[in-house]
């Protein structure tokens, strides 16, 4: 599939994907970035641009997923603090991670990222499958596609 093709079809998925499932493609997104760094770090001489074109996707999405946060209902605003504090975090640890090119870091912050990701992902299909439920439709299982 062409770039141009591939990116189209990506704008669609964000265009008409719900609040939750935007969520998870940020996470995704995350990830994959983490990913990327990892193995560039693994080549032989490291690809310094490259290296801070992924970090600073890797960070901007993070800010994204903090700027997602809902402190405006009484009830969501501790949950939204106590993630802001572990987004922070995360962002101070790429930080460091960039700095001194250490791929432990970038492990820590992947794995709060992915057990983040896994447990939004079991809210939303909860909540997909109460909604179908109370449609009286089949429940049916979110797929998350970056």
């Amino acid at each position: 599939m062409n770039e141009k093709l591939l990116r189209k079809y990506r704008e669609i998925q964000i265009d008409t994907a719900d609040p939750g499932t935007l969520i998870l493609m940020l996470y995704d997104g995350a990830i994959h970035e983490l990913n990327v760094l990892k193995e560039l770090l693994k080549a032989p001489k490291l690809d310094r641009e490259e290296f801070s074109k992924h970090m600073t996707k890797a960070r901007d999405i993070i800010i994204e997923l903090m700027a997602s946060l809902n402190f405006d209902h009484p009830e969501a605003r501790p949950i939204a603090s106590n993630l802001w504090r572990i987004y922070e975090y995360m962002v101070w640890r790429l930080m460091m991670a960039d700095l001194k090119k250490d791929e432990g870091m970038i492990d820590e912050v992947l794995k709060l990222l992915t057990t983040l990701r896994d447990a939004w992902e079991q809210i939303v299909n909860r909540a997909t499958e109460q909604q179908g439920e109370d449609r009286g439709e089949k429940p049916r299982r979110l797929v998350a596609v970056v």
